[in-house]
């Protein structure tokens, strides 16, 4: 899965999800932010935008990015607060 990572200094992660034929590039401001504390990822959903390795029918069903997701979010070593865009909220 496709992201875009800015690290922060405190502990904690905003992790984003844009919606149905959106991008993460949506939360491009919120990236740009000096001095934010926390960690933020904005998630590139399969199929969508720059992800052409999965640009196929099966990239957009839920059960599918569901699951992506949450082995995704297995991967985070820290407290998660989501925000979601659209159908990503």
């Amino acid at each position: 899965m496709r992201y875009n990572l800015i690290n922060g200094l405190s502990p904690g992660t905003v992790v984003c999800i844009h919606g149905l034929s959106s991008s993460a590039n949506v939360f491009r401001d919120f990236l740009s932010v000096k001095d934010f504390p926390y960690s933020r990822i904005a998630i590139e959903l399969p199929g969508h935008s720059i992800d052409t390795e999965n640009n196929n029918e099966s990239a957009y069903i839920l059960s599918s990015q569901i699951e992506k997701l949450s082995a995704f979010f297995n991967q985070i070593d820290d407290d998660i607060l989501l925000v979601g865009n659209s159908y990503g909220g």
